[in-house]
């Protein structure tokens, strides 16, 4: 059984079982595999029905249903083969003012991995994290981007490589205009730019606020919009502080 298939048919798990919630972020993962503006404009519909409060449970199993029995007669995407993005070897970062110094580090970080971060507070996690995104400068040892063949430091390994801190930068505007600047900054323009923001605002959570100003969001949905706008771009690897 092909990747997408088999996602296919834990998604129909989750509807049967009447996790509804997770069905429709893990059917809207699907669309966004895919890529296809015909289903872009079936979720949009789909999130708007899913989202009214008159329509029964019965009624969104049945149309989500319906939506993957469609996805199924699809050419699936393809997938890319598991590989090591970062490799890190004895990295090192000291602070001589603040008395500290974070030890020798060394670790690969694969595709289609989520690997946590934990410490106690003042560990080195910041410090580990923006040494791999390139904020800052290991004091001894290496870090390999084996995933491009940019200079580190460099922005074009900054587009594929993409830290968000724990305070985020402040925003003007309202949720819709912000993304669709994203990815007009990416060449994607027209119908699929507008799609493109409305659907990962579904996948977000951000639907029902997709009218408001950035200043309106509390500072957890403030950062959830973040990761909306970060995930349209698109990066080889996400690092997040405070996730």
């Amino acid at each position: 059984m092909n990747i997408f298939l088999h996602r296919i048919n834990e998604v129909e798990n989750h509807i049967h079982q009447q996790d509804l919630n997770l069905g429709y972020r893990r059917l809207i993962d699907l669309i966004l595999d895919l890529g296809d503006l015909h289903f872009y404009k079936k979720i949009i519909a789909y999130s708007d029905l899913y989202y009214t409060e008159q329509n029964s449970d019965e009624k969104k199993k049945s149309q989500a249903l319906d939506i993957l029995e469609e996805l199924k007669q699809t050419t699936p995407p393809t997938y890319s083969e598991e590989e090591i993005l970062i490799r890190t070897e004895d990295v090192e970062k000291a602070y001589h003012r603040r008395n500290f110094k974070l030890h020798p580090i060394c670790f690969d970080l694969r595709s289609r991995e989520v690997v946590g971060l934990v410490g106690e507070n003042g560990n080195g996690k910041t410090t580990l994290l923006r040494l791999i995104a390139g904020e800052l400068k290991p004091t001894g040892g290496k870090i390999e981007y084996l995933f491009s063949k940019h200079e580190p430091f460099s922005f074009d390994l900054k587009s594929q490589l993409i830290f968000v801190p724990q305070r985020i930068e402040e925003l003007y505007g309202n949720l819709m205009n912000n993304l669709q600047f994203t990815l007009s900054s990416y060449q994607i323009k027209g119908e699929e730019n507008l799609l493109l923001a409305q659907v990962m605002l579904a996948r977000l959570g951000l639907w029902e606020y997709k009218d408001l100003e950035w200043r309106q969001l509390s500072s957890g949905y403030k950062m959830r919009f973040e990761l909306a706008r970060t995930l349209l771009r698109r990066p080889k690897v996400l690092l997040l502080d405070e996730p």
